[in-house]
């Protein structure tokens, strides 16, 4: 049994999914109540539950860290994201609070996601970057000596 997310009365489960309230009239109060947040409270609300972290804490962490990405050294980015150790709390929605890394920017966050903080990977990546170098200098030097050619 859960209990509802507005008034905390027994929920009982559907058989095709769970259920979070008792009510239409409780789903659509819990809503309104979430909507009329500040985005302050939100973000408050979001980093205690998800990081077990408070706003004061994330500030002295981005401020340990320069006020930039640790990876790309970007200072400025549309979104920030707690980065954490994805192996210690795999499974859950939020973290123990102890596994936190970092502040990184989405990008970053976002390529790390993609490659699943796979070390072995990313080296793969950049070994394959250096590689593309070397071929794009080994084409230029290509055309170059045929353009010499063509010219004489």
């Amino acid at each position: 049994m859960t209990k509802c997310k507005t008034c905390k009365a027994e929920v009982v489960q559907d058989a095709k999914r769970t259920k979070a309230y008792c009510s239409k009239r409780c789903r659509t109060r819990y809503w309104n109540n979430k909507r009329a947040r500040s985005p302050e409270q939100n973000r408050k609300h979001f980093l205690k539950k998800k990081y077990r972290m408070t706003p004061e804490e994330w500030e002295i962490l981005f401020d340990s860290q320069g006020r930039r990405c640790p990876t790309c050294k970007r200072t400025e980015s549309s979104k920030w994201s707690v980065d954490h150790d994805h192996s210690c709390c795999s499974g859950t929605r939020q973290t123990c609070g102890r596994c936190t890394t970092g502040i990184i920017c989405n990008q970053c966050n976002l390529a790390l996601g993609l490659i699943k903080d796979d070390v072995e990977t990313l080296k793969a990546m950049i070994e394959y970057l250096d590689g593309q170098t070397r071929l794009a200098v080994l084409e230029l030097s290509v055309l170059e000596q045929l353009l010499e050619g063509q010219n004489e």
